[in-house]
């Protein structure tokens, strides 16, 4: 029988009463998918309903399988619409990293509509609110877990992961010496708003094990060391299915002009990122999680002036600024005034 308090954390069931989460815990199956594994593929008869409680999945077209149309995340729901329809599936679905899901048969389904019809109508709010999202939002779901990759000898990640966290306002950092199995990872998902998968050098399985729990990659280097014999840099590792990647280049102080150059051709998908130390490390977390913010100045003469109150604002911690862009007179306001490291 599936929890009744993880079904009390899924979207679907906010409202519900004790009673229907019951009956539900008795009909749902639990079902976990790896990494880059099928769930169902498009022309397939719609047999089931699946919620997510862990991870994400990706809807991929029906004429090009590796084109990713939109992600289902925890909390969500897939499949339900060919059940209600009796059509055949869409879309071909997979999961974007390991994922574990909540399996609903079609008699489940009919008793519960049947029975329970207030359970339904919630559902249907949960698939309008997603058929309304705009393409670009049903494709970029903020990535939720971060994996953190060294990719040069001897680099430790931990005064890393501890910035990272205390800049996200809050996460779970899981380490290989943690041991964690996958219902203590399903419970720090549910609980964290985010959750740090901190990698060893040189510690393949752990590795391997980060790149199919994180929604996002950092590659993690020192600016003017090379790339280590077993980095992904090096060996063009790739994750069980693409995702959003970064490079993280560190340094000692400044950074030096063509310090980035090296590192571009690496791994041309990713974003690069300097990191002077922990006074970066809020930008570079804006910019992971889909949360940054710009600011564009223009206008000449008194309105340059106008700025400077901007400027001073995006000095508060609770309104920080991670692009900055000028004209005219604009650009000596911006430079006077822009807070370090953003």
């Amino acid at each position: 029988m599936v929890s009744r308090v993880l079904l009390r954390d899924q979207s679907w069931f906010e409202g519900l009463g004790p009673e229907l989460r019951d009956w539900l815990s008795a009909k749902m199956e639990p079902v976990t998918l790896e990494a880059g594994q099928t769930l169902f593929e498009a022309g397939a008869v719609s047999d089931c309903l699946y919620l997510v409680t862990r991870g994400a999945l990706g809807a991929f077209s029906p004429d090009d399988d590796t084109l990713l149309v939109g992600q289902v995340v925890a909390g969500e729901t897939v499949g339900e619409l060919g059940l209600v329809t009796r059509q055949p599936r869409s879309a071909w679905v997979r999961a974007l990293r390991d994922t574990a899901l909540l399996r609903l048969s079609p008699q489940g389904f009919d008793a519960l509509c049947r029975e329970h019809p207030e359970a339904v109508l919630s559902l249907a709010r949960v698939v309008l609110e997603r058929a309304r999202r705009p393409i670009h939002q049903r494709l970029s779901a903020r990535p939720r877990t971060i994996a953190l990759l060294p990719q040069t000898e001897g680099l430790m990640l931990e005064p890393l992961a501890e910035w990272c966290a205390r800049a996200l306002g809050g996460a779970a950092i899981v380490r290989r010496r943690d041991e964690p199995g996958d219902d203590a990872l399903e419970r720090l998902e549910r609980e964290q708003p985010f959750v740090l998968y901190v990698a060893e050098p040189g510690d393949d399985a752990w590795r391997k094990r980060c790149l199919r729990q994180a929604d996002a990659l950092l590659f993690v280097a020192t600016a003017h060391e090379p790339v280590a014999p077993w980095a992904e840099l090096e060996r063009g590792v790739q994750a069980p299915l693409p995702r959003p990647e970064h490079v993280v280049l560190l340094h000692a102080g400044d950074v030096p002009p063509g310090s980035s150059s090296a590192w571009k051709g690496r791994r041309p998908r990713a974003q690069l990122h300097h990191c002077r130390g922990q006074k970066d490390v809020g930008r570079i977390c804006r910019l992971v999680t889909g949360t940054a913010r710009g600011v564009v100045l223009s206008g000449g003469g008194a309105r340059g002036f106008a700025h400077l109150g901007c400027c001073a604002r995006s000095r508060k911690p609770a309104s920080p600024s991670t692009w900055w862009a000028a004209q005219a007179s604009a650009p000596s306001s911006a430079r006077a005034t822009r807070p370090a490291g953003r």
